[in-house]
Order: structure tokens, then C-alpha cells, then sequence
């Protein structure tokens, strides 16, 4: 995801499968994603799967989203 954020800026969901409202999100954003048509690109990190990665990203609560661009977080989005 961190190559990819070089060529498109990549949103990064940091999500559970037990929470509803990340489910929700993941459809939606999914949808956009697909209707844009390769201007962003979306990635998604199951914080259940992976503790690490959400320890990484400062996870305090899900969802989280994160942009990159070029490798580094967008501040503003």
C-alpha cells in the first residue's frame, strides 16, 4: 500500500469484521473506489488479523481511516 500511495493516493481502512459500522464503511468506500476508476486507491487492514499494522497507525478505535500519498500520511485529510 505504501508503493501504491507513489503512483494514486491510497485510503487505508483500519477496520473489524465485528464492528457494523465498519462493514458499512468498506461497502461504501468500496463503491467510490470502484466508480473512480483508478484516482485513489483503497486498502484495508483488519485490525483483528493484524495488531501490528493498527499499533503502527495509532489505533485507538475502529474504523480508522488514513490517506497517503508518496509513502507519507495526508495531514489534512
Amino acid at each position: 500500500m505504501i508503493v501504491r500511495s507513489d503512483e494514486v493516493p491510497v485510503v487505508v481502512v483500519l477496520w473489524s469484521p465485528r464492528s457494523d459500522v465498519c462493514v458499512e464503511l468498506l461497502d461504501t468506500l468500496s463503491g467510490l473506489v470502484a466508480a473512480d476508476r483508478g484516482t485513489w486507491s483503497l486498502a484495508t487492514v483488519n485490525v483483528d488479523a493484524a495488531p501490528n499494522v493498527a499499533r503502527i497507525f495509532g489505533v485507538q478505535a475502529v474504523p480508522t481511516v488514513v490517506a497517503l500519498a508518496a509513502g507519507q500520511p495526508i495531514s489534512s485529510f
